[in-house]
């Protein structure tokens, strides 16, 4: 696995022999943020789910300001650590959460007003998506105006997030799909 843009491009990530890691293929990350374009550029990150932390470590390369990562395992998340470590990457641009992503944002205080993107890529048959959203909807941790992406399965549709999200786009690549949601909280139906 490589990142594919900015000013890590071609560096190596690594990825721990784990049935439960399913780091986000090389085309689909590409495709991800050619559709994401400049939005990604000086952007506060929010990976949710972040495994090998190749959605933030993408978007720090392709100049976003910082990535906060929080993954559940505290294994890979030690080879998360070592995939930034590698990398000539600030350190201050970014932070690791080991925890429950729907718990931990309680203890996020880093920005109140909100992350610009965030990523959501949990495993796809967990049933995680629903509840993900709802706690990014109830705690603000995508600022209005901002930007979710939900990563899943083809065969396995996610939920629409509901009457504060506008879907801006939704791209197929193979059997991953993506779709993108502007967050538009109190607006009118």
């Amino acid at each position: 696995m490589r990142v594919t843009g900015g000013e890590y491009r071609g560096q190596i990530l690594t990825c721990p022999r784990r049935a439960e890691v399913r780091p986000t293929e090389d085309r689909v990350r590409q495709g991800l943020f050619n559709v994401l374009g400049s939005a990604v550029v000086h952007a506060n990150i929010l990976d949710m789910f972040a495994g090998t932390g190749s959605l933030g470590i993408e978007a720090l390369s392709r100049g976003a300001a910082y990535s906060l990562f929080i993954e559940k395992n505290a294994a890979v998340a030690k080879t998360l650590r070592a995939n930034l470590e590698r990398l000539p990457v600030e350190q201050g641009s970014y932070r690791i959460l080991v925890g429950d992503a729907l718990k931990l944002p309680e203890k996020i205080a880093d920005f109140p007003t909100g992350f610009d993107l965030v990523f959501v890529d949990p495993p796809y048959e967990a049933g995680l998506y629903e509840p993900a959203i709802a706690v990014i909807a109830e705690k603000r941790l995508l600022r209005a105006d901002g930007i979710l992406v939900l990563e899943y399965a083809v065969r396995r549709p996610v939920p629409e997030p509901g009457r504060d999200w506008q879907r801006l786009k939704t791209r197929v690549y193979g059997e991953t799909a993506l779709d993108f949601w502007r967050f538009l909280p109190g607006k009118e139906e």
